[in-house]
């Protein structure tokens, strides 16, 4: 098992001591089982807790073999990610964690820590239930406790729970190793998942032949699939940004696996993940926020806590200082890297000078293009959905994009929010009438049935005229023949248009064809800000921080207002902008968005 030293919170740095805190105040909360899981309020789970019980519908997932779970069931609102999360185990982590934090309460957090392992142990046998749904939520869970006892201190515990643990493993390793998840004609996130748990755990149980060869498999396999999940140019295939810092966090853990075993990952493969930290850093925002276009399930492997903010920044440390790189970003190091590697480190990370890597602004094969001026940053999305050709998390969202003004994105994704347990909402917000892309005529650009919940059909991809950094501006060109289909054939062309000094946004959509169609398109916006109009076709946006002015040509706006997800399992109302227009083709329309003084 990997060693990880954490002090007591009166001895770790200044900077430290904060986030510390945090991490005992959540393990007093898991000591009375309240815990917060994709969910913005806390749910009690009961004495014992109930594993396979949906906080929010209160329903219980049947003992069923797994194969024969019905896990896509659209007539009940029942969603078994939120009975997963808790299975998956992220809380022990966190109690492992406070009982070196604060070792005059250890007692009490080791007690708590082995009673749910012991319990979820004997109230999931191997193969049935939910919790044995997929091979990757079995991978998961075998990574977290792996590294909730390193933490912890195997010697800590009592060694009866630690042999039913070395016992379970060895049963989730067979698991793994005879249920995968996908195939070689099918990629999907899930098979690194599954390799991933398949080096933990070969690693953690010594002496056994199966697992030890389970982890050879895996490491054989390893960088094909890597090369085969990922693009040469950093980004993941499945065209999610929140799902690339999953597989990255996954990736970077895998890595560190093989650092310790006598098959490293090849350099090819490292080359791979540290294009992927480049590509996770590229469509950050200066905040923090990564771009949400495609999907989120808000998955973590070792999160720091509850919290699953859309920011790939805890990863984009850890998997730098796995693989031996400078800081990727500005400022402390984050407390995940000493959560999770130890304070040694963290401390190593700190001492290392900033990273001199260029980060890249063109992502071709991903389709992400990245525009910067004066304080304005732009992320678009020009991307095809994924390569298997079946969307199971991309969106119908071509050319869509984020920007930020001043340091704090404005004009945002407005996220998942559910997948099963609400199909109208899952449809909403990854339908083209919820992104910030041109609708012509009420069509989605890329269709899907309303029973299609991982599913969409790409009718035409996105392509990229060009890509320029002028004198005075950076643009654009892209554009979708998705419309030709329609009866009476529309083309669309984007330019983005980012002027250097003053960071002014222009969008400017060019729709050709003929006859007399209707566009529509949302300006989804954080829902921290204020907008006020000033006439038909102008508003002003403002927040505590800036203030722009939006207008339009060619086209009427609105006031308007829509849901947005942070998170998954989380949902507000935020204003957005709603840019209108109707009559014969061809006709443009031009979105200004201008940062005033």
């Amino acid at each position: 098992m990997p060693e990880i030293d954490l002090p007591p919170l009166g001895r770790l740095p200044a900077s430290l001591r904060v986030p510390a805190a945090a991490i005992l105040a959540e393990a007093d909360e898991i000591l009375d089982h309240r815990m917060r899981f994709v969910s913005d309020r806390q749910h009690d789970y009961g004495d014992p807790i109930r594993w396979k019980v949906d906080p929010l519908t209160g329903e219980r997932w049947p003992d069923t073999f797994h194969r024969d779970l019905e896990i896509v069931d659209l007539s009940k609102p029942s969603d078994p990610i939120r009975v997963w999360e808790l299975s998956r185990g992220h809380q022990l982590l966190t109690l492992a964690r406070a009982s070196r934090l604060a070792p005059r309460r250890s007692a009490a957090y080791l007690g708590e820590l082995a009673t749910q392992l012991d319990d979820w142990i004997q109230s999931n046998p191997v193969g049935f239930g939910i919790n044995w749904g997929n091979s990757m939520e079995a991978a998961i869970r075998a990574t977290n406790w792996v590294w909730a006892i390193a933490i912890a201190g195997p010697g800590n515990l009592p060694p009866e729970t630690v042999d039913r643990v070395t016992a379970s493993l060895q049963q989730h390793g067979r698991f793994i190793r005879r249920n995968p998840d996908g195939t070689r004609l099918r990629r999907r996130n899930h098979i690194i998942a599954g390799l991933m748990g398949l080096l933990v755990i070969g690693q953690a149980v010594e002496g056994d032949p199966e697992l030890e060869a389970s982890a050879r498999y895996a490491a054989r396999n390893l960088p094909e699939e890597i090369e085969r999940q990922t693009y040469r140019d950093g980004g993941n295939f499945e065209g999610s940004g929140l799902y690339h810092g999953l597989v990255l966090e996954m990736l970077g853990l895998s890595a560190l696996c093989l650092t310790r075993s006598e098959n490293p990952l090849p350099e090819a493969a490292r080359a791979r993940i540290a294009a992927m930290v480049d590509f996770a850093v590229a469509i950050r925002h200066p905040d923090g926020r990564t771009s949400q276009h495609g999907d989120s399930d808000s998955g973590r492997i070792l999160p720091a806590g509850f919290d699953r903010p859309p920011s790939h920044d805890a990863v984009i440390w850890v998997t730098a200082a796995i693989l031996g790189h400078d800081r990727p970003l500005t400022g402390e190091p984050d407390p995940e890297i000493a959560w999770n590697l130890g304070l040694d480190a963290w401390e190593e990370m700190a001492r290392r000078p900033s990273s001199n890597r260029e980060i890249k602004t063109a992502f071709p094969e991903t389709g992400i293009f990245v525009l910067e001026g004066g304080e304005t940053r732009v992320i678009a999305n020009c991307g095809s959905i994924e390569r298997d050709g079946i969307g199971v998390h991309s969106h119908s969202d071509a050319l869509s994009f984020e920007a930020s003004f001043g340091g704090v994105p404005v004009i945002v994704d407005p996220g998942t929010f559910s997948y099963t347990g609400d199909p109208e909402a899952r449809n909403l917000l990854r339908s083209t009438a919820s992104h910030p892309t041109p609708r012509v005529d009420g069509v989605e650009v890329s269709p899907f049935r309303p029973d299609w919940i991982f599913r969409i059909d790409e009718i035409s991809p996105p392509f990229v005229i060009r890509f320029e950094q002028l004198d005075d501006r950076v643009e654009l060109e892209a554009g979708h023949d998705a419309y030709l289909r329609l009866p009476d054939p529309v083309t669309v062309r984007r330019l983005f248009r980012l002027r250097s000094t003053t960071g002014a946004l222009e969008v400017d959509d060019l729709l050709e064809g003929s006859g007399r169609h209707s566009i529509s398109m949302p300006i989804p916006l954080l829902p921290e800000v204020e907008v006020a109009a000033l006439s038909r076709q102008a508003v002003t946006v403002s927040s505590p921080r800036l203030t722009l002015e939006v207008a339009v040509s060619g086209a009427v706006i609105q006031i308007d207002e829509g849901p947005y997800s942070p998170g998954y399992g989380i949902r507000v109302t935020a204003p957005r902008l709603l840019v209108q227009w109707k009559g014969e083709l061809p006709h443009s329309v031009t979105l200004t968005v201008s940062p005033l003084a």
